[in-house]
């Protein structure tokens, strides 16, 4: 808690920031997130360079715990790691910065799922009104999981506009996609679509 920004345990864990051992330096950038203390920052914000990404990873979370400035994350975002890049995703939807919003459509179109699903989290975090079509977009993803965290996406903030495009996932070849899509119809509740629903399951 803030008790510990003025303590001794804060100044003694940035010390670790520069240790040789990595998972000690991932340790330290955690524990400075939890203690949420803020002198730590610049230290930190040099973590994002660090040659693993795993210790990069944990500077990215602490950072976003103490509010950092947000041109640290912004060149997270570019990391060559797509474990990095959707951390810093992650981070950028628990922000809730709306001016960040078009950095995290860009990640939409990262060569890696994870990153894109993370990227999707953040601009649901934002309002997914204002981005409707980059969300039926994501519905043809490539990638399963991306699919069905779209379908999610749209169920849950029950876009009725969506309602056909979802639809359209009932003949998924993936198992997980089409149960996706038949949960955020039934969300959706669109009588037109009750049709094609029953016909989809009569399918199976």
């Amino acid at each position: 808690g803030p008790v510990l920004n003025h303590g001794p345990a804060g100044p003694a864990i940035v010390k670790f920031l520069e240790d040789s051992a990595a998972p000690l330096r991932s340790k330290a950038a955690e524990a400075l997130g939890s203690l949420d203390y803020a002198p730590a920052i610049p230290e930190l914000g040099k973590l994002l360079d660090d040659g693993d990404p795993a210790v990069r990873k944990a500077a990215l979370s602490a950072l976003g715990r103490m509010g950092a400035p947000r041109t640290l994350f912004l060149r997270a975002l570019r990391d060559q790691d797509p474990g990095v890049r959707s951390a810093a995703a992650e981070t950028l939807g628990n922000l809730q910065d709306q001016e960040l919003a078009p950095e995290s459509v860009e990640l939409m179109k990262d060569i890696a799922p994870g990153v894109r699903n993370s990227a999707f989290d953040a601009l649901a975090a934002l309002g997914v009104s204002s981005r409707t079509a980059e969300f039926i977009q994501a519905l043809k993803d490539e990638d399963a999981s991306v699919r069905r965290k779209a379908a999610e996406i749209l169920g849950k903030a029950r876009l009725n506009a969506a309602a056909s495009e979802i639809a359209g996932l009932l003949a998924d070849p993936e198992a997980s996609v089409r149960a996706s899509a038949a949960m955020a119809l039934g969300g959706l509740a669109d009588k037109s679509l009750v049709g094609s629903l029953t016909k989809a399951l009569g399918d199976e």
